[in-house]
């Protein structure tokens, strides 16, 4: 297993600087894409996964619109490259094992009576 996730890893590490040289070309991230969702697959059957976990903090003030565009993106990136993996809530969405947002909310209050 091992031996396969650095054939995986080396061929990664070739794809992204090769992409890095070509500006990004589309084929190539699309295949780097593909390697890692199929690398995130093989590390699934691991007893340990002891890669990191990310912890991002999301400050905001009055910008919800801002936030919620931050947080769809984070999302977005999360169901793309899968990393370590998901399991599904009892809601029917998927949580992600190794990220997690801490958000910040430093927004005015705003009170119905008046104040």
């Amino acid at each position: 297993m091992e031996a396969l996730q650095n054939v995986y890893e080396t061929a990664l590490g070739f794809i992204e600087k090769m992409a890095s040289e070509q500006g990004f070309a589309e084929d190539l991230m699309a295949l780097q894409r593909d390697l890692y969702i199929e690398l995130e697959y093989i590390l699934s059957f691991q007893q340990k996964d002891a890669r990191h976990h990310f912890l991002l903090v999301i400050p905001v003030a009055d910008r919800p619109i801002m936030l919620k565009n931050c947080l769809e993106s984070l999302i977005e990136q999360c169901r793309i490259f899968q990393y370590g993996g998901f399991t599904i809530n009892e809601q029917g969405t998927p949580v992600y094992n190794k990220v997690r947002a801490f958000i910040i909310d430093d927004s005015k209050m705003k009170t119905t009576s008046g104040r």
